[in-house]
């Protein structure tokens, strides 16, 4: 499996399983992690929807609470 698809895999195994907040974390980091520069934009949005989906999940999951943060602040949204 190469790098790229990881996000894809990620994506599935999160709609799969949507109250899995760790799936959904690691679905935006991978998204960021793997995102070209050109792709930085959209790539933000997802992965913020994405941490925003793990803390609905979980709200004691404290990465992705700091990961949504993180997304929010960057957005401007406080």
């Amino acid at each position: 499996m190469a790098d790229a698809d990881l996000p894809r895999h990620a994506r599935e195994a999160q709609s799969a399983n949507p109250r899995n907040a760790a799936l959904c974390k690691a679905h935006g980091v991978l998204v960021l992690h793997l995102a070209s520069p050109d792709q930085l934009a959209p790539a933000r949005i997802e992965a913020a929807n994405a941490f925003q989906e793990a803390w609905r999940a979980d709200p004691r999951h404290v990465v992705a609470g700091v990961n949504l943060t993180e997304m929010l602040l960057l957005f401007g949204q406080t």
